[in-house]
């Protein structure tokens, strides 16, 4: 399998009489589905990408990461539209590494290099900037990692620079940030990916402490995995 490709797996929850009577939790299955894409810069094309994200007509929007560029493909992989280049204009990108997608009409792009996030419609016209280096914003980013939603519309992101993350309301105002650089409960040492939950904690991968850190929904440390 090249290098650059991107695979999808069908999470299938499987329960039969006997496995109910044993455990009261279902039995999970991972089973193979598709895999789509190649190494190169043509549409359906990947170089490096690192993160995607489905909107809710099941979409992908693909954070192609080495191309500097988020591609949208439909569900069975097929390219539809793009949106970047390399550069540090609007709609441009220096190494995007997350997407999100959110439970309305707008696509969040962290553009990492840039310090700031790109958000784009459905059909990829940008929307919105926010933050920037070198930028009269009350956002101040550094070089960023991942990028996620919660259900209430929060928008999170992990600040590799100073290794934290970063929370906004809907107006892109920053609530609070949390993290910082350290090796104990509740710091962090460059977080990249994240996800939220449906109770609003926050899932960090800590990467260089090798383990995932979890922050309930105000910022306060709660576990580590």
């Amino acid at each position: 399998m090249s290098k650059g490709m991107v695979i999808l797996l069908l999470c299938l929850a499987v329960v039969g009489p006997a496995a109910a009577k044993e455990a009261s939790a279902p039995h999970v299955m991972f089973q193979f589905v598709l895999v789509f894409g190649e190494r190169g810069n043509g549409p359906g094309q990947f170089n490096a990408p690192s993160d995607l994200a489905v909107d809710l007509s099941g979409n992908l929007y693909v954070a192609d990461t080495g191309n500097d560029r988020v591609q949208k493909l439909d569900g069975n992989g097929k390219y539809i539209t793009e949106v970047g280049r390399f550069g540090w204009e609007d709609g441009q990108f220096n190494r995007p590494t997350g997407v999100a997608a959110g439970q309305g009409l707008e696509i969040y792009v962290a553009d990492s290099r840039n310090s700031r996030i790109q958000i784009f419609n459905l059909h990829l016209r940008l929307l919105a900037v926010v933050g920037g280096r070198d930028v009269d914003s009350p956002v101040a980013l550094g070089t960023l990692g991942g990028i996620a939603l919660s259900e209430a519309g929060e928008l999170y992101v992990s600040d590799i620079d100073a290794d934290q993350l970063v929370q906004m309301d809907t107006y892109s105002r920053i609530d609070r940030s949390f993290g910082g650089f350290g090796y104990g409960a509740g710091s962090l040492r460059r977080p990249l990916g994240l996800a939220v939950d449906e109770d609003g904690q926050t899932y960090v991968c800590d990467s260089q402490n090798d383990r995932v850190v979890i922050f309930d929904r105000f910022g306060n440390f709660k576990d580590i995995l």
